[in-house]
């Protein structure tokens, strides 16, 4: 378990479990069968950014569509929680300064460049798709953020499995 907290920003909580998967002990019989929960098929979603506003709206749309929500303040301590976390979309907002490290650590990575990208930005005037794509993002969302087109591209993204 790891906190981290920032005093008038919020907090962190990270909890990771290890995967352990029942195994036979000799104790059973050989025909016995151990019980094994169904996996949940849950969509994980990680959101990276600093607005409280937005990282509300985001959350409270995407849980009530059943996704499953972490939201990490700082992009720079971000990288580790991804990795242990293995989410199957990362939603960044351009306000970080490290967003297309972020997108483009992914992409490279061989463990994590499944997992799709999509970036907040806040006008089209400084736009361009190819350095986006250049830079690992798979699609993005102008602010203010339009909750239909929000839950359409996330839906979108996680559909290209």
């Amino acid at each position: 378990i790891e906190v981290e907290s920032s005093l008038d920003q919020g907090s962190v909580f990270t909890i990771c479990l290890p995967n352990q998967s029942p195994t036979k002990s000799s104790n059973y019989r050989q025909n016995e069968t151990i019980y094994q929960p169904k996996q949940l098929t849950k969509k994980t979603v990680i959101l990276i950014s600093g607005d409280e506003e937005i990282a509300n709206l985001v959350c409270d749309l995407l849980t009530a569509d059943k996704y499953q929500v972490i939201w990490l303040i700082d992009g720079y301590l971000s990288a580790r929680k991804i990795q242990v976390l293995e989410p199957d979309l990362v939603i960044l907002d351009h306000q970080l300064i490290d967003t297309f490290q972020i997108s483009q650590n992914l992409k490279k990575s061989i463990k994590m460049k499944h997992i799709k990208t999509l970036l907040f930005h806040e006008s089209t005037i400084s736009l361009n798709w190819k350095s986006l794509a250049a830079a690992g993002v798979d699609d993005y969302l102008i602010k203010p953020i339009q909750p239909y087109l929000l839950l359409e591209k996330v839906r979108y993204l996680l559909s290209l499995d």
